[in-house]
């Protein structure tokens, strides 16, 4: 893939721990964008911001995530905002807000493989322009694995009959 800097990245969250370690999942992500970031100056937006679900501390998912990621690049993060959203929609809903404020030509959205396809509808939903995804390879076992997509089909399902698609 090519970036120019006029590219935005997108990294949406997942959870942390009530002390603010970043979950498997999170550190997935983060880790395919400091691949990304480590070889592209392009912008960067993160979301996660707090739910029971997700992050129980006083300080927004995206900082855990921005804090991680800025630890492991070796120039600086070119950290345009957070997000502060509780869900995979509000990650779509808010961040494509900011993406229509923007003047830019490619936006790229990390997320896992397993969400890939929910985050594409959504995004495709709020977006004025297309985003390209970009995906995360998850480490779990079968068992969880099965879980996770279980979750997506569901809420795929929900949010395809909320929205009359």
């Amino acid at each position: 893939m090519e970036f120019t800097n006029k590219d935005v990245l997108i990294v949406l969250g997942c959870t942390n721990d009530d002390s603010g370690v970043l979950s498997s999942l999170a550190k997935e992500r983060a880790d395919k964008a400091i691949e990304v970031l480590s070889k592209h100056q392009i912008r960067c937006v993160l979301t996660g911001g707090f739910g029971a679900h997700f992050n129980v501390t006083t300080t927004p998912h995206y900082e855990y995530m921005r804090r991680y990621i800025d630890g492991q690049l070796t120039q600086p993060l070119h950290f345009v905002q957070g997000i502060s959203s509780a869900n995979t929609f509000e990650d779509a809903q808010k961040t494509s807000a900011l993406l229509n404020s923007l003047d830019y030509n490619n936006a790229y959205v990390i997320t896992s493989d397993f969400h890939a396809a929910r985050v594409g509808m959504l995004f495709e939903l709020f977006c004025n322009k297309r985003v390209r995804l970009i995906t995360s390879i998850t480490k779990k076992k079968a068992r969880e694995l099965i879980e996770l997509m279980q979750h997506e089909v569901n809420a795929i399902s929900y949010a395809a009959e909320l929205n009359n698609l």
